[in-house]
């Protein structure tokens, strides 16, 4: 598993998740993320969890940003819903997201071990997941650095 440094298998629990969906670029994240956060306030916590649906050739990506809310976001009108938890395959990545051709970036990075994962993992039908582990990392550009699971 050398290629897969990095790589655990665990579990999560379930999340109480606040969200906004929407069909386009990785670029549009840090703006859906600025928005959500202003209208969760609060009743935000970390980390901020980016879920990427699928692909599509003629709409983007179908993303999500989402943030894990308090019990109390609910109760005064938040809408919420349940991020299911389980085991998943998780890798610590430390670097920026895109472009490719950036130094240490993620896109480079799963690109090399994408059929390893496929290989040795069953991959489920849930939303790929991005968790921004550090606060305000689910706001910067692709091109910053932060700090990730995914």
């Amino acid at each position: 598993m050398a290629r897969l440094d990095g790589a655990q298998e665990k579990r999560v629990a379930d999340l109480r998740i606040a969200s906004a969906r929407w069909y386009g670029r990785l670029d549009d994240a840090p703006a859906r993320f600025a928005e959500l956060r202003a209208r969760l306030g609060a009743y935000v916590a970390w980390p901020a969890i980016l879920l990427n649906h699928g692909e599509s050739p003629v709409v983007g990506a179908d993303l999500e940003a989402t943030y894990p809310v308090s019990d109390a976001a609910e109760k005064v009108g938040i809408a919420t819903h349940v991020l299911t938890g389980g085991n998943i395959l998780a890798i610590d990545h430390r670097g920026v997201l895109a472009p490719a051709s950036a130094e240490n970036s993620w896109q480079t990075r799963i690109a090399a071990i994408r059929g390893e994962i496929l290989d040795r993992w069953l991959i489920g039908n849930g939303p790929r997941r991005t968790a921004f582990l550090d606060a305000g990392d689910g706001l910067k550009q692709a091109t910053d650095v932060r700090r990730l699971e995914v």
